[in-house]
């Protein structure tokens, strides 16, 4: 789930940075539709709660921080987080 919307969310559209409520929202929709698919229960955090945890020490899958001149947090994906999207994807 993590590989898929971190694919989905900066490589297929190239982005390198994204704002917090962007990322909150397409993050959202994803776990909506995985809801659809399988038990809630299995995924029972906010969009906003996985990013914080994504983007944590113990994690570190992805950058978050303030732009110059932005109050609000943004986030880029981690060169470990990059190398290992290109490492799935080398799978297929």
């Amino acid at each position: 789930m993590i590989a898929s919307v971190l694919h989905h969310v900066f490589v297929v559209p190239n982005v390198r940075t994204i704002a917090r409520q962007q990322l909150v929202s397409q993050l959202d929709d994803h776990l909506y539709q995985l809801h659809q698919v399988i038990c809630e229960t299995l995924l029972p955090k906010s969009a906003a709660a996985y990013l914080d945890d994504w983007a944590s020490d113990e994690r570190g899958w992805l950058r978050k921080y303030y732009p110059p001149k932005e109050d609000e947090h943004h986030y880029d994906l981690t060169s470990s987080s990059e190398q290992a999207l290109e490492w799935l994807q080398g799978l297929g």
